[in-house]
């Protein structure tokens, strides 16, 4: 019994290397693109804003009136962080740190409600700080602090 150590099929054989040629190549390009691929790469940017730029009632208190129902909600005292996009007057993104799923609810929508304008069409990140107390009369219940949140 003769057995050859030629393929069966020489032409399968090398219409496979050569594909094995082609993808092994593709997959090299793919991971090092050339520098013009490079260049055209969209990088988005985001600035950080204070939250008085972003949305300058809410030095007016309206944000505060605004936060009456997630005040219900919250523990007194307490503070939760805030962080949202701003992109010229549009508001999204808002993230409110805390554990209270209605709380969290009702702060998203009070700041969706919010007059914003980020003063361009980049996005800016806007930090801060509300601090839920029990007020004296005379008192707001929720107290917006312009601190640093220290990230």
């Amino acid at each position: 019994m003769n057995t050859s150590t030629r393929p069966r099929h020489p032409f399968k054989a090398l219409v496979a290397v050569g594909a094995m040629a082609v993808l092994a190549h593709g997959m090299c390009a793919h991971a090092n693109p050339p520098v013009d691929a490079q260049a055209d790469a969209r990088v988005d940017i985001v600035g950080q804003m204070p939250l008085e730029q972003a949305c300058p009632e809410s030095h007016d208190g309206v944000l505060a009136a605004r936060l009456h129902d997630a005040w219900e909600e919250a523990q007194r005292p307490s503070s939760v962080i805030v962080q949202f996009k701003v992109q010229g007057v549009h508001v999204y993104d808002v993230q409110p740190e805390t554990g209270s799923p209605r709380a969290w609810h009702q702060i998203r929508t009070a700041m969706r409600g919010l007059r914003c304008n980020g003063g361009d069409d980049q996005a800016h990140t806007v930090r801060f700080v509300i601090t839920f107390i029990d007020p004296a009369p005379q008192d707001a219940m929720a107290r917006v602090a312009l601190a640093d949140t220290g990230r």
